[in-house]
């Protein structure tokens, strides 16, 4: 994936960001850009000291002010006549991550960046951003870590939002397989982390990213002579008529699905 070939998205992905700047935001509609230059400044002058004290306060940053309005132009921050940052949370965001090999986190980081514009506010700071991101997916499927199994323990928890992510992140090392995995301490489950998304999704309340990825998962493909996937396919089917019945409904607005609009679609370039 290229940020040239990502800017194209822009336009969609910016609207629910700015949904979620809305309500995010101390007072609604506004983005509180003096809270969030004291967490972004409080974070960025530990940038190249130490990461994990970084992360929190970009992460404070992007709670009251996700993106500048004017969402595309620059913001520069000046502790001081002789230093400068541009207010870019996500980019930097993702690369303490990456430095401290989260790679989901850094992945998802980098996608929202760019769906948030923030190539388009300083091109010189996130002139490396298409190969950070192309660099965190190869290192991603060179990697076997135990996304799979840990989304599945979640789900059996009911922590949807964790098992979303996991789910997501086994997507990004390996496409579904049918192949039987064995979750620490279970019985053996076969690796479909495309279905299982789709449907932490739907539990999510995220009816158009879950019924999206339903229909982009291998399930059916798999299905032949494989009697141990029935469990799965009776699932598939109630999932399938839940979104058939969701079809007429208009687009929800939730927050917690807003950023996977931009993950799921980031995903398939």
């Amino acid at each position: 994936m290229t940020t040239r070939r990502f800017i194209g998205l822009l336009a969609l992905p910016l609207l629910f960001l700015s949904h979620a700047a809305a309500a995010q935001s101390p007072a609604a509609g506004h983005c509180d850009k003096e809270a969030a230059e004291r967490a972004f400044l409080a974070g960025m002058r530990q940038y190249d000291k130490s990461c994990r004290e970084v992360i929190p306060r970009l992460e404070e940053a992007l709670q009251v002010c996700p993106v500048p309005d004017p969402p595309n132009g620059p913001w520069l921050i000046r502790p001081n006549p002789f230093l400068e940052y541009s207010y870019l949370p996500f980019y930097f965001l993702a690369k303490c991550q990456y430095k401290l090999k989260d790679l989901p986190g850094a992945l998802r980081h980098l996608y929202l960046a760019s769906c948030a514009g923030e190539p388009q506010r300083d091109r010189k700071i996130t002139g490396d951003l298409g190969s950070l991101t192309s660099g965190c997916r190869q290192e991603l499927k060179s990697k076997q870590p135990p996304y799979f199994g840990e989304g599945f323990t979640a789900a059996q928890q009911r922590n949807w939002k964790e098992a979303a992510e996991k789910m997501w992140a086994a997507l990004q090392v390996a496409d579904e397989t049918g192949e039987m995995k064995l979750p620490s301490g279970r019985f053996p489950v076969p690796y479909l982390p495309r279905f299982r998304l789709s449907e932490a999704l739907l539990q999510l309340g995220c009816y158009q990213e879950a019924c999206a990825e339903l229909g982009q998962s291998k399930l059916r493909q798999l299905e032949q002579g494989r009697k141990e996937l029935e469990p799965e396919l009776r699932r598939l089917r109630e999932l399938e008529s839940l979104c058939a019945s969701k079809k007429s409904e208009p687009p929800q607005r939730k927050e917690i699905c807003q950023p996977w609009s931009c993950w799921l679609q980031s995903g398939r370039l």
